[in-house]
């Protein structure tokens, strides 16, 4: 008999966006795609030049206002939250990193730049 296979969770490269979106998001992966209700949140009273701030900042990310806002609080929550093994993994995986002799030369090459810078 086989035994059944997990569903590997999926490794986006931009997280928040994911999460702004609606999709279920944890230790830096994608676990479902299913989407999970959110909640409206309004703010009074933000200050003009705040509000224009970010708006500048939403276009220079290609984001909807809404979805910077959702980001900026995302990346908040997840500096208190510390790093998790997720987190790492999903760090090491953006390195490309694919045999312990490419990570190797990496560590080499980054302790002779020191070394000679």
């Amino acid at each position: 008999m086989l035994a059944p296979q997990a569903m590997a969770p999926v490794v986006l490269p931009d997280l928040d966006r994911a999460f702004a979106a609606g999709y279920n998001v944890s230790g830096g992966t994608v676990c479902s795609k299913e989407r999970v209700m959110g909640v409206d949140i309004s703010i009074k009273g933000l200050p003009n030049a705040l509000a224009r701030a970010l708006r500048h900042r939403a276009a220079a990310h290609k984001r909807s206002v809404e979805e910077e806002v959702v980001g900026i609080l995302a990346a908040s929550l997840e500096k208190e939250r510390g790093l998790t093994v997720g987190d790492l993994l999903v760090k090491v995986q953006a390195m490309k990193l694919h045999t312990p002799s490419e990570s190797v030369a990496i560590l080499r090459e980054d302790r002779d730049a020191r070394r000679s810078g």
